[in-house]
């Protein structure tokens, strides 16, 4: 058996320095990378801190405008009670003022020798009851009803308790128009 022998040593030096050289430059690739890693963890940690930042002022944000909202929804609901508020004022008004005028256009067109006892209304149907001296009174009534702007005048009963007095209740229904022409109607004279 021969022992090998290697006469040349400087391929043996040549090869540990490219191993050497080969090693320093793995390590060198390995601290780049782990740096390289380290620094895109810092800008991703970075972008991270500030994703959270702004999520965070947009919660704040949002809450206000949740605040905001409820405010205007309660807002809405107190406006939507205010109106309604004011069209049962403007319905009370106007049925007040329907009831006024009513009294007053009766007042109107009443004959002279006429007296009204008694005025029912009932949604737009009107009853009235009362006293008169003579019949043609009543008639006459009756048709000032019609020219003051009511509806289906009907003479419910007329009866005499006695010579010169009659008893009579009549109906009549109002008109559907909004502006009242009952209020309207020009003045007529009483007989």
């Amino acid at each position: 058996m021969s022992a090998s022998l290697n006469f040349l040593p400087h391929r043996l030096h040549s090869r540990r320095r490219r191993e050497l050289h080969f090693y320093r430059q793995l390590a060198c690739a390995a601290a780049l990378g782990i740096v390289i890693i380290a620094a895109i963890g810092a800008l991703q940690d970075r972008e991270l801190a500030q994703l959270k930042e702004l999520q965070q002022i947009l919660a704040l944000q949002n809450s206000e405008l949740d605040g905001r909202v409820k405010d205007a929804a309660a807002m809405r609901a107190e406006i939507r009670q205010q109106d309604i508020h004011i069209q049962s004022l403007r319905a009370l008004n106007a049925q007040r003022a329907s009831a006024s005028g009513l009294l007053l256009t009766l007042a109107r067109i009443t004959p002279e020798h006429l007296y009204l006892r008694s005025v029912h209304m009932t949604g737009r149907e009107l009853t009235l009851g009362g006293q008169a001296e003579d019949s043609p009174s009543v008639e006459i009534f009756g048709a000032r009803l019609s020219a003051a702007g009511f509806r289906q005048v009907h003479l419910l009963e007329l009866r005499a308790l006695n010579a010169s007095a009659y008893e009579f209740r009549l109906s009549a229904g109002r008109t559907n128009d909004e502006a009242n022409p009952i209020t309207a109607q020009p003045e007529m004279g009483r007989q």
